[in-house]
């Protein structure tokens, strides 16, 4: 029996910006340790029936199932492969916000019933435990729809029409390199195809700083978007190209702005009313 899944709180990277608050679970499972190097290897599964989440302010609830596999060379050092390791969220919701847009409140959804679902795997991952935290690897992601991931960058509301309605999308699959060290925690290539379009993205959480770029494309339409802490950057035109020229550097202090901030949109006098509407329709018949 897990009582209190708080306690397990440190474990997750502040930065990421998901808080595990509470909940309470079983456990079972099994380590083999060898003598006299203290290699071990063992699995061990957790199941929670109603795990508390904090993300973004808001509060989630869920059942959660992790299927952990773990393996080091040497116990005391501290450092573990968790290769094979996979975690399964189902019936995710936000009690206070019933009607809310997707993931808090969902309709039936192809798997785990009612509300968002998620199933991340590791084919790839090692974990360093404190006093010098840090992880790694490679994360594969089946998820209900990717309004959680376009939700990082706080803007959906200023995105164009045709891609609001790519976001709609149900059944997505992902996969992202991942890194967590010096309390920033970096999803490196993120990737989403779906239909006729992909997603792609570099984010990267600091412990104050928060910095990230995405690409929307559809057949030959993009849509740029970076964001560095309370600044938001469209970019509409040659936006694969903008992208690919992309990196996570440090923003200077200077062109930081309060959260929540204006969204600046590149070539404005480029596109016109007629452009965005045949776009939109386009997008609809399809």
């Amino acid at each position: 029996l897990v009582p209190d899944l708080s306690r397990l709180a440190e474990l997750m990277p502040p930065s990421g910006g998901v808080a595990l608050v509470g909940g309470a679970g079983r456990a079972g499972g099994g380590f083999d340790l060898e003598l006299p190097a203290l290699a071990g290897r063992g699995h061990i599964q957790i199941a929670v029936d109603d795990v508390k989440v904090r993300y973004r302010e808001r509060d989630l609830h869920g059942r959660m199932q992790i299927d952990l596999t773990l393996a080091t060379a040497a116990l005391p050092a501290g450092r573990f492969d968790l290769a094979g390791t996979s975690i399964a969220l189902t019936e995710v919701r936000s009690p206070p916000l019933v009607g809310d847009e997707p993931p808090f409140a969902a309709p039936e959804a192809a798997e785990g019933g009612a509300g968002w679902w998620a199933r991340i795997e590791l084919p790839e991952g090692a974990i360093d435990l404190p006093p010098e935290p840090a992880a790694s690897g490679h994360l594969r992601v089946r998820l209900r729809d990717s309004v959680p991931f376009i939700g990082l960058f706080e803007t959906r509301r200023n995105l164009p029409r045709w891609v609001e309605r790519l976001l709609t999308v149900h059944d997505l699959q992902a996969e992202s390199g991942f890194a967590y060290a010096d309390e920033a925690f970096t999803l490196d290539e993120f990737s989403m195809p779906f239909k006729k379009a992909t997603i792609r993205a570099r984010v990267r959480f600091g412990a104050e700083h928060k910095t990230g770029i995405l690409l929307v494309g559809w057949r030959k339409l993009g849509l740029g978007l970076r964001f560095d802490d309370g600044r938001r950057r469209l970019k509409l035109l040659r936006a694969r190209d903008w992208y690919a020229a992309q990196d996570l550097g440090p923003l200077p202090a200077a062109s930081v702005t309060s959260a929540g901030g204006p969204v600046a949109m590149e070539e404005p006098s480029t596109l016109s009313t007629a452009d965005l509407v045949g776009t939109r329709w386009r997008l609809e018949e399809v």
